[in-house]
């Protein structure tokens, strides 16, 4: 257990400087990280590979200006971890400034030594906005207990 431990230490490390990067628009820093076969699928189902990926941060198509990544798990297996864990944070994309809020599913996998970014995955989760409770209808008896329980009479 303790080598998993050690593992996870590193990969949350990694996924410390992942992000980062991304923010400091470092893409260098970003593709050192990423497996060469890296698959970046985002929440609105656009794939990247890691070159198409990189051309489309490169050229300001991505802009990342602020990203949080809590991870709620991490399972360690041979020569693989997945990272499960939310994105949250600001990105222009094609010139459209938007709200971030995503599931997270990353995969590191041991490549001639390295842990390197295999693959990652983003589901949009739903607008979490409170939704207003419906209003009784007037005169009806909730309505009633509403305002008695205000004061008030029907």
């Amino acid at each position: 257990m303790h080598a998993d431990s050690d593992v996870e230490h590193v990969i949350l490390g990694l996924e410390d400087v992942r992000y980062a990067a991304l923010v400091r628009a470092d893409y260098d820093a970003f593709a050192d990280l990423c497996h060469p076969d890296l698959l970046y699928t985002h929440a609105t189902s656009v794939v990247d590979t890691l070159d198409s990926f990189l051309e489309k941060c490169r050229s300001g198509w991505y802009d990342y200006h602020r990203l949080d990544h809590p991870v709620t798990r991490i399972t360690v297996l041979p020569d693989v971890v997945l990272v499960f864990g939310q994105m949250i944070g600001e990105v222009t994309a094609g010139g459209t400034r938007k709200q971030l809020h995503s599931r997270t599913l990353a995969v590191w996998s041991r490549h001639q030594e390295r842990w390197k970014l295999l693959a990652t995955q983003s589901t949009g989760l739903p607008d979490v906005s409170p939704v207003p409770r419906p209003l009784a209808r007037v005169g009806s008896q909730e309505d009633g207990a509403l305002l008695r329980q205000e004061g008030r009479t029907a």
